[in-house]
């Protein structure tokens, strides 16, 4: 957010629910539009939000963008959480 967006503000939430963590991160800064497929970003040298996605999958979760110019992004990451 702070080296891309150009945010005045950041909501972080990170929620455990029913052996699920949820972790969200809304900006409103710049917005951008998002790809349909994230490979995309890595054709054209950026791969911070493919990592993540990557990352994200293989703990067994999965990762949702929604952007749009002018209005911001919010990211979603739900993973699941093992048993002690």
């Amino acid at each position: 957010v702070l080296a891309h967006a150009d945010a005045k503000q950041v909501i972080v939430r990170l929620r455990l629910r029913l052996r699920v963590a949820t972790l969200s991160v809304a900006d409103d800064g710049c917005g951008f539009v998002p790809p349909s497929d994230l490979n995309t970003l890595a054709l054209r040298g950026h791969f911070g939000l493919l990592g993540m996605a990557e990352r994200i999958a293989q703990s067994g979760g999965h990762l949702r963008l929604c952007a749009r110019p002018g209005w911001g992004t919010v990211i979603v990451v739900r993973v699941p959480v093992p048993e002690e």
